[in-house]
């Protein structure tokens, strides 16, 4: 089963405790419990040992600014494996975000023309309410101030603000540095980085730049999109339902769920259940990986690239 979304999780989960319109169980009701599934997950895979889940950001660094704090990346942010840049092109103001296509694409429209055609690459940014719209996609263009966000899946109220902005350029990948000093001229790129005090650091640039980071996930649940762990749907739901039932006096089917999620324990050891279905084949992989290739170590420096600029 290939990765699944935060709602395909919250929607299955409904549908365990009896609720498949989540007249009572939707989603803002079931996110803390889908938190706590979640948790619980990540807990046992760190203490297994295994990968953490990798996921990616997009953001604008505004002209002359030299460090990024991993709360304006992304809630889940642990720490970047790798960063590339590019300029930031045309960008316009939006104005609207709403569902379409039944009620799953992101459908936004902006302020002014957006000057965009055929299927272009975008990147959104500042989307209250709709953080799932936040990032690089491409669009489909609707008319000249709405355009549909290929793949995407809407979750959330729109709220206020947002912009929509293409580039010409290509993204290239930035140097990774262990220290970035005082004193350094600014350019039109950024060049290079570096992860110091957790935060990521910057010579900074006399232009704002577009910042693609693929990092590791800190342990906190994805509020929204991919979850980015394969075939963890079933076991996610069914812990996410287990956890929500004793709210509604179903004790009975709590019991269930639990055995279900965690086996005849109902502890989140790995044990049993569908959690144990869920690591064990990837301590086998990564078991077999290490054999062959040492994979799997912690991120370093490549000693060749340890310099301070």
């Amino acid at each position: 089963m290939p990765d699944c979304s935060v709602l395909n999780v919250l929607t299955d989960a409904a549908g365990l405790l009896g609720d498949p319109t989540q007249d009572q169980f939707d989603g803002p009701f079931l996110t803390p419990y889908y938190g706590t599934a979640f948790r619980s997950l990540t807990r046992l895979m760190q203490k297994w040992g295994l990968p953490r889940i990798q996921r990616e950001a997009f953001i604008t660094l505004a002209a002359n600014t030299d460090i990024l704090y991993p709360s304006q990346i992304a809630s889940d942010f642990g720490e970047p494996t790798v960063v590339w840049e590019r300029g930031v092109g045309a960008s316009v103001a939006i104005n609207a975000v709403a569902p379409v296509g039944g009620l799953t694409t992101i459908q936004v429209n902006t302020s002014s023309p957006h000057g965009l055609t055929g299927t272009p690459e975008v990147f959104a940014s500042g989307v209250g309410g709709v953080p799932a719209a936040n990032g690089r996609w491409f669009a489909d263009v609707v008319n000249p101030t709405t355009i549909n966000l290929r793949g995407s899946i809407f979750s959330g109220s729109y709220t206020s603000g947002g912009t929509i902005s293409s580039s010409s350029e290509k993204f290239v990948p930035m140097t990774e540095v262990e220290a970035i000093l005082a004193g350094n001229t600014l350019s039109g790129t950024l060049g290079t980085w570096a992860w110091q005090d957790q935060a990521l650091h910057f010579i900074g640039a006399t232009a704002a730049r577009q910042l693609w980071i693929p990092y590791l996930n800190s342990g906190a649940p994805p509020p929204s999109g991919n979850i980015g762990i394969d075939d963890a749907r079933d076991f996610l739901a069914y812990a996410t339902a287990a956890y929500a039932a004793p709210t509604q006096d179903m004790a009975t089917r709590r019991a269930e769920l639990l055995v279900d999620s965690f086996g005849p324990t109902k502890q989140a050891d790995g044990s049993g259940g569908l959690l144990r279905d869920l690591v064990l084949p990837m301590l086998n992989q990564k078991n077999r990986l290490q054999k062959r290739s040492g994979r799997f170590g912690a991120r370093s420096v490549d000693p060749a690239r340890r310099i301070f600029v």
